[in-house]
């Protein structure tokens, strides 16, 4: 036995003898054999203590220590601080090839009969994959699910795409109208089947472009290919066998929802960061509010109640609201004061808006209020052709932005932020100039 003190206070570890064959590689020491001829003993040389960590209370001891032997000829510990050049993970010859395939002299490189395994066993993975997630999702983030769906894209029906190579497997996912999988084997593909793509970092644009691939499929899941477990030999077998060992391995699916549960969290901080929070558990009992509106007849008879709700859409957002002011001679429904300046007027009639109304709210923005005031025309049933012609007209003076009833939608669900929805249609504008 040989001691080890480790670096960071006298504490001592005590390490078993090895014995070494010739070519470097280490083995365990038996215990109740003599070494053979081609072993020969040797002491593991000092290694370096990377990590200790200790916790008050149950005592707990966290080591990390990278190991290293020293060569035939210099076993002596030489006060190096990081081990030694580690052999490649592939032969040399990997990183030149241009291309991969099937037959290749090279063990890392699945046989015909492999790819034929992945890809039919790859169909009820992925649908266990889902599984897995909404079970993930229902036991630990039903409520937020309930607030922002969106954020938990596959809880609904997905449609997962698996596109296969020599070098990489990628799987894409998308709303879909059920569950399924669909297969894209490409796998002697030139420029998916090749060494640079395990290590470009532009694999996934790649992919997309030579699988055609289409924007609303997002990347969920890649694999090296070259570590599969075909790389250990013997007849195929279902590859994705050991990928899903509950308490042991890793389960796919449940990574995915934390992942999910993750982004949405980050997005939800840059949110308030930059102003953009949107309360979506206020938004969802509006979106009941909405479907109570939607039942009162005649529609002109909903007038304030509307108000109301379009006052609350915008408290969600994060808008400071005022409701508005009588003055002699004007009506205003709503005034915004921040993210911007803006005076709203609602109207849920039986037919579109048409021109007059909106160049009454012009006349509103230009008496005595600063340029910087825009003017939001909320009207739930539409407006004419001549009423967006009516807006532009006055541009130069005045910003006027008309909203419909998807707009209404769109920021019930929270798919856009008012500020967002409002600078867009400012830049849709200004880009008639």
């Amino acid at each position: 036995m040989e001691d080890l003190h480790g670096y960071g206070g006298g504490v001592s570890v005590s390490l078993p003898r090895v014995r070494t064959k010739s070519d470097g590689i280490r083995q365990p020491d038996p215990n109740t054999q003599e070494p053979s001829a081609d072993f020969h003993e040797r002491a593991v040389p000092p290694a370096r203590a990377r990590l200790w960590t200790m916790r008050a209370g149950t005592l707990a001891v966290t080591v990390a220590v990278d190991f290293w032997p020293g060569s035939n000829e210099d076993e002596r510990d030489d006060g190096r601080d990081e081990p030694p050049t580690a052999t490649p993970r592939h032969p040399e010859d990997v990183a030149h090839m241009t291309s991969l395939r099937f037959g290749d002299d090279k063990p890392w490189i699945p046989t015909q009969e492999w790819a034929r395994a992945w890809e039919e066993n790859a169909p009820g993975y992925w649908l266990q994959v889902l599984t897995d997630y909404r079970d993930r999702v229902k036991d630990y983030y039903a409520e937020q699910f309930h607030n922002d769906p969106t954020s938990f894209p596959l809880m609904g029906p997905t449609r997962i795409l698996i596109v296969f190579s020599l070098a990489r497997a990628w799987t894409f996912a998308m709303p879909g109208a059920k569950d399924e999988v669909l297969i894209n084997a490409r796998w002697e593909d030139e420029s998916l089947a090749n060494s640079e793509i395990l290590r470009a970092p532009n694999h996934e644009q790649t992919v997309r472009t030579a699988a055609t691939v289409a924007e609303s499929y997002r990347l969920v899941n890649d694999i090296d290919m070259t570590q599969g477990p075909h790389c250990l030999g013997g007849p195929p077998h279902n590859p994705y066998a050991d990928m899903r060992i509950p308490g042991i391995g890793e389960v796919s699916g449940w990574h995915l929802a934390d992942s999910d549960e993750s982004a949405r969290q980050f997005e939800n901080a840059l949110a308030e960061m930059t102003g953009r929070k949107i309360d979506r558990s206020a938004l969802r009992e509006l979106r009941a509010e909405l479907a109570r509106l939607d039942q009162v007849s005649p529609p002109q008879s909903r007038g304030i109640l509307f108000e109301d709700l379009v006052v609350k859409i915008l408290a969600a957002h994060g808008c400071a609201v005022e409701r508005g002011k009588h003055r002699p001679g004007e009506q205003v429904d709503v005034f915004v004061h921040r993210p911007f300046r803006a005076l709203l007027e609602c109207r849920w009639q039986q037919d579109p808006v048409g021109v007059p109304p909106v160049t009454l709210l012009i006349g509103k923005l230009t008496r005595d209020r600063p340029a910087l005031v825009a003017g939001i025309y909320v009207s739930m049933s539409g407006f004419t052709s001549e009423a967006p012609i009516e807006a532009e007209r006055h541009a130069r003076e005045r910003v006027v932005i008309l909203l419909d009833r998807r707009d209404v939608e769109m920021l019930l669900e929270g798919e856009i932020h008012v500020a967002d929805l409002v600078e867009k249609r400012v830049d849709a504008l200004v880009r008639r100039f």
